[in-house]
């Protein structure tokens, strides 16, 4: 069985839930609520501090957490797309919900959604939208506890997965259900076990509180003079003037009023559930008809509940951490683009470091390695250049021929200009070529001389490039040793004339030979002396260099011996193709 756990991270507290067993039949086995001291310097220490020795001294591991903060930062927007594909959603879902979040850059928030309905090619959603700002501040308060949080959601979404592992959320029926924080209230709707909206009301158990933040304008207004009515808070709750804490309950349960009221549900809204602070006269009667309730099934045997009684004190946390077990009907990610896998950077952050280092420090000891060899290589190919020029053109200032005795002046001015040792220099220095590296240099000396080789070879007539007549001697000879290469094959043969003629080029034809031949072909039939031939012809056909072979006709020979006769054998010869062999 694995463990699970939910963390809620509020402005004045936090509660944390650890969930065992599967997420069919969770079991809590450890729950706590702990306060969280104020601090106008640095809230973000002060909320670390107080969460870190609550989990040490508790014990907890905080492996697989899942992380609820406050619903006041999101908001929550509605929003049809033509396509069913949750890739394509997400490819598409700022540029099409920008334009419905005037108060943010789009570049600066993060913005998850829950598909509630899908037909004709189409998606209804509900989009949640939370400034990264407040999110890498409620990691930065993970980090200073020491942990990483897995995955982030807001309080609506963790509420309605507690409320439906409890079985509130029924098929047929829809509910409301309301979070009651320090400075908010998270309300969502659901109907027929889909939610169906969210929405945050501005004002919260401890919006009156000397720590807290004035809840609506008119409270704001009254300033510091009410302050003298306020006495000391109490863990959880607020215990300030009752005609305030009356205030507070009437704006939460008028806020309320509107949600049932203009709640469109396909099922019967069968009651409004608490969870979070609670306040005198909040949870009691109905609203508008609609009976209120405290969502309860999440209290630990024998866990003593906070001071300030709340409903459900741990019914956020628990959706939290049944979520990161794979239960619950929303899957929530908050932790999207470069939050998502800001603290998996942060655990590679030192091995990537070393990787970088141990690669630079290879590709250092590499380039010195490539250096050695380079300069290896150049010294071998400035003695073969040396050797070559001295074995071809010497040295003839200083009376030292070379075996080029006519070499050709371009190649001796370069070879004098771009090659040997500097006179007088030491340590000893070698002229370059300052385009062409060493190797370069001795490719350039050799093609030098093979182009003045060709220069000569055109002066004396050999020239190589000139394509010369093919051979007519050459394709008689090859037609003749086909014959030859077996006796018996063709019969005995009778050649009355034999004849080879050279075909110029055309146009559409290369050179080509025709030989022509009056041959006689004897066996004891006719037949058989035409089947002679006609393999004869078969076996011509088949050579590479063979292009065409054709006889005008036959003649049957009778007498003292009987064979046929063939007055003009014609077979037409590509000689440039005689050294092609087929295997």
């Amino acid at each position: 069985m694995a463990k699970a756990c939910g963390l809620r991270i509020g402005p004045r507290r936090f509660e944390l839930v650890v969930l065992d067993g599967s997420s069919k039949k969770p079991k809590i086995v450890q729950s706590l609520v702990g306060q969280i001291p104020p601090d106008e310097e640095d809230p973000v220490g002060a909320a670390a501090h107080a969460l870190k020795a609550a989990i040490k001294s508790n014990g907890i591991s905080t492996d697989n957490l899942g992380l609820v903060i406050d619903s006041r930062i999101a908001a929550f927007r509605e929003l049809s797309l033509p396509v069913e594909e949750v890739s394509k959603i997400e490819s598409v879902l700022k540029f099409e919900v920008e334009s419905q979040l005037p108060q943010f850059n789009i570049e600066d928030v993060v913005v998850d959604f829950y598909i509630k309905d899908v037909a004709s090619a189409s998606s209804s959603l509900l989009v949640t939208a939370v400034p990264k700002e407040d999110l890498r501040a409620a990691l930065e308060v993970c980090s200073g506890a020491g942990f990483d949080p897995l995955e982030i959601e807001v309080e609506t979404t963790a509420l309605v997965n507690a409320a439906a592992s409890t079985g509130v959320c029924a098929v047929d029926e829809a509910q409301i259900l309301v979070h009651v924080g320090e400075e908010s209230t998270a309300v969502a709707l659901v109907d027929g076990g889909k939610v169906r909206e969210m929405r945050v009301i501005q004002v919260g158990a401890l919006s009156y509180s000397p720590h807290g933040h004035e809840g609506t304008a008119d409270a704001s207004a009254e300033g510091e003079d009410d302050e003298e009515d306020l006495v000391e808070h109490q863990e959880g709750g607020a215990q300030a003037n009752p005609e305030r804490v009356d205030e507070l309950v009437q704006r939460i349960r008028r806020e309320l009023s509107r949600t049932v009221s203009a709640a469109r549900t396909s099922n019967e809204l069968t009651g409004v559930y608490f969870s979070g602070f609670s306040l005198p006269g909040l949870v009691e009667g109905d609203i508008l008809g609609i009976p209120i309730n405290a969502l309860e099934g999440f209290e630990l045997e024998g866990f003593e509940r906070a001071e300030s009684g709340g409903y459900g004190d741990c019914a956020v946390a628990y959706g939290a951490a049944l979520n990161r077990m794979g239960g619950g009907i929303i899957r929530p990610s908050l932790r999207r683009e470069e939050l998502k896998f800001s603290g998996a950077m942060e655990r590679l952050e030192l091995p990537v470091a070393v990787m970088c280092l141990l690669i630079t420090t290879f590709l250092g000891v590499w380039y010195m390695y490539l250096g050695e060899e380079r300069r290896s290589i150049d010294s071998d190919l400035q003695f073969m250049l040396d050797s070559s020029v001295n074995y071809m053109i010497g040295d003839p200032k200083n009376g030292k021929p070379g075996n080029l005795r006519y070499p050709p002046e371009a190649l001796a001015n370069y070879v004098e200009k771009n090659t040997g040792r500097v006179p007088g220099s030491d340590p000893p220095a070698y002229r370059a070529d300052p385009i062409r590296n060493r190797y370069e240099q001795l490719v350039y000396v050799r093609s030098s001389l093979q182009d003045h080789q060709r220069e000569l070879q055109k002066q004396l007539g050999h020239d190589t490039e000139q394509q010369q007549p093919q051979s007519a001697l050459k394709a008689l000879t090859l037609v003749l040793d086909q014959i030859a290469t077996d006796d018996d094959r063709y019969g005995r043969m009778a050649f009355h004339k034999l004849d080879a003629d050279y075909n110029a080029a055309t146009t559409r034809n290369g050179d080509s030979v025709t030989v022509v031949m009056d041959v006689a072909f004897f066996d004891e039939s006719s037949a058989a002396a035409s089947s002679n031939y006609e393999a004869l012809i078969n076996d011509l056909r088949d050579q590479p260099w063979c292009l065409e072979v054709d006889y005008s006709s036959s003649d049957p020979i009778d007498g003292l011996e009987r064979g046929v006769f063939l007055p003009s054998l014609r077979v037409n010869v590509d000689v440039s193709k005689s050294g092609e062999v087929e295997l």
